[in-house]
């Protein structure tokens, strides 16, 4: 008995002096001094914002960004997803952390105004043509599409179709997060009936002047190899073919290393227009097969 008494008694004692010289320790040891700064100073929802920490005496940290979100780094990033005034709390730990000082800085995250841009599949659908719509907006969360016809959609990236032909202005509307600031951009498409449409195919008959680059309705093609008479189909190998064009009259340029031409060629429907670069000595000329020549024969004098 007397000895489970004397143990109890060492027992009480040893936790004491634990005790006692913890409570030594920390009257030795400093309080923390939190203090940050934090860069840019004007900051844009998407932003990284990078914090600096000047604390003194501290061990550990804990920071708190006031949008939810914490951090127990030394010196974090953050990058705030909307606008807004945001208190940041940095407390700052003694090595035991018994003892501890917290600071506060208030940030403001500006909303950015969006940037509407899209781009489509094609300019020249046909009725009941599928066209892609793809959205390359910057800052927008939302999005207000007009095509034209009286159809709308809210869809980031739709799909259309015409039922109607005619020139049709499609309205991209981008909103910002909060919905208060917006930007618009605006495209035209020229819609043609499904069965006005025809193939167009450019050829030269001479080896000396192949090679020969073509630019119809904005796209550049090359003619890569000649041939001693009309080729017998649409498509053929070394030509510039240009399939689904709508029908219509259109302008068009060509040159090479030696050549220039331009003119205008028709495209007829269900049809292929074989249109033919050649060139004679003193003059550059363009003539499309199977059609009149007081129309569409071009001579270029150099």
């Amino acid at each position: 008995m007397r000895k489970h008494y004397i143990l109890q008694v060492i027992g009480l004692i040893i936790v004491f002096i634990i005790a006692f010289n913890s409570c030594k320790k920390d009257e030795g040891e400093k309080t923390p001094t939190a203090s940050f700064t934090y860069s840019p100073s004007t900051i844009y929802n998407g932003t990284t914002v990078n914090f600096y920490n000047y604390s003194e005496d501290a061990a550990t940290y804990r920071w708190s960004f006031g949008d939810g979100q914490t951090s127990d780094e030394y010196e974090p990033s953050h990058e705030y997803s909307s606008a807004g005034t945001f208190t940041v709390e940095l407390t700052a730990y003694s090595p035991s952390g018994n003892k501890y000082n917290s600071t506060t800085k208030t940030v403001t995250v500006t909303e950015r105004n969006p940037i509407a841009s899209f781009s489509v599949s094609t300019s020249y659908p046909s009725t009941y043509e599928s066209v892609s719509f793809t959205n390359s907006s910057s800052y927008a969360s939302s999005y207000l599409w007009n095509f034209g016809d009286g159809s709308t959609s809210t869809l980031k990236n739709p799909t259309h179709y015409y039922s109607t032909t005619g020139s049709k202005t499609v309205k991209l509307t981008a909103y910002s997060q909060s919905g208060n600031k917006s930007d618009y951009t605006t495209k035209t498409i020229t819609v043609s009936s499904s069965s006005s449409k025809g193939d167009l195919m450019f050829w030269t008959d001479a080896s000396t002047i192949y090679n020969i680059t073509v630019t119809f309705r904005s796209v550049s093609k090359t003619i890569t190899s000649y041939y001693t008479s009309t080729p017998s189909y649409c498509g053929s190998s070394g030509c510039a073919t240009y399939w689904d064009v709508p029908t219509g009259t259109y302008y068009f340029t060509a040159s090479n290393y030696l050549y220039d031409w331009s003119g205008y060629v028709t495209v007829y429907s269900g049809s292929c227009t074989k249109m033919l670069l050649y060139a004679k000595k003193g003059e550059k000329q363009a003539h499309p097969e199977n059609q009149s020549t007081d129309k569409l024969e071009l001579g270029i004098d150099e």
